[in-house]
């Protein structure tokens, strides 16, 4: 049991050590009683019902890991809708949705509302084109004009309307305006002239508003669509508004191929007793072009209803259909 030696343990030592070893035996086949021991003796034990256990749950775990990374399609489930979309791969840029927009991410169910171009004659989203051709002799007609405001700064009130009149969409960019103002006194004036610097394509049908002034003095949405320079509208005793092509060179008169519209005003248009109301071509009574607006009798001076109020006690519908 342990050896005899000489100095060693006596009988009843022996005995003694027997007997302890005897309760460690019996202590290690009694079952494990220290807390976690279960879960242990279940991780190591070479027992076979043990054993397929373990493999088992080791099955169980990968399966779960695997689920969990590839996902079910790869799907998420937004609160706003209900509607499980796939996410993006990782390392993609994928622009957030437009703000008030109930936008879809690319799984084609749904396209986002695309914001149009602006349309010059209404300052609003519309399918109007983007670019457009110069303007040839006709495609344009001056439609309404404001030369003698009351109780406002001329750069607060004074405009002018063309319309285009022509099938296809205009670009004014290069467009010359020039006004002369024909006086007893002063039968050949110099001719006031205006370049327009800046695309504004009009589609067919579409006004410009070009402005003295942008300081939002014709109402809600009618801010002009240019600011012109250098024309002021003197209010001789004819008075001759010319628009011209890109191409003009400054030549006087101008080539036939250059003048896009002339229209002459003769100085009862913008005597006080008119004062402050538009000058505007008669749409409702007569079809727009760059030739009728040659005939004075087809023009008017602006309503005074109180719709057409736009800047103190002017009246006009800049940017919008006439109303003589």
């Amino acid at each position: 049991a342990g050896g005899l030696r000489a100095g060693g343990p006596g009988p009843r030592t022996l005995d003694a050590a027997c007997a302890r070893g005897a309760r460690r035996r019996r202590w290690r086949r009694t079952p494990i009683a220290r807390p976690g021991s279960a879960v242990l003796l279940a991780l190591v034990s070479p027992h076979p019902v043990l054993h397929n256990l373990r493999v088992r749950s080791i099955s169980l775990f990968v399966v779960t890991l695997v689920l969990l990374a590839c996902g079910n399609d790869r799907r998420t489930v937004f609160s706003d809708g209900g509607q499980d979309v796939p996410t993006p791969e990782l390392g993609t840029d994928v622009a957030p949705p437009e703000l008030g927009t109930d936008q879809a991410l690319s799984d084609g169910s749904a396209d986002a509302p695309e914001q149009g171009p602006m349309d010059a004659s209404n300052h609003s989203p519309a399918d109007a084109p983007t670019s457009g051709s110069r303007p040839g002799p006709g495609e344009l007609a001056v439609v309404e004009i404001q030369g003698n405001p009351v109780r406002a700064n001329d750069e607060e009130a004074e405009y002018i309307e063309l319309l285009n009149v022509s099938e296809r969409a205009l670009d004014l960019n290069g467009v010359s305006l020039a006004w002369r103002s024909f006086t007893a006194g002063n039968p050949d004036p110099s001719a006031q002239i205006h370049a327009i610097d800046e695309s504004i394509v009009l589609a067919p049908g579409a006004r410009a508003l070009l402005g003295r002034s942008g300081g939002g003095f014709f109402g809600a949405g009618r801010d002009p669509d240019h600011i012109y320079e250098g024309v002021l509208f003197m209010n001789g005793d004819l008075n001759r508004l010319r628009v011209l092509t890109p191409t003009w060179d400054g030549t006087e008169p101008p080539n036939a191929s250059d003048l896009i519209d002339e229209v002459l005003i003769e100085d009862p248009a913008f005597e006080n007793n008119v004062r402050g109301r538009a000058y505007q071509f008669n749409e409702a009574a007569t079809s727009p072009s760059a030739s009728a607006n040659d005939d004075a009798i087809n023009w008017c001076t602006s309503s005074t209803a109180e719709t057409l109020e736009y800047r103190g006690e002017n009246f006009g519908t800049p940017g919008a259909p006439n109303e003589c």
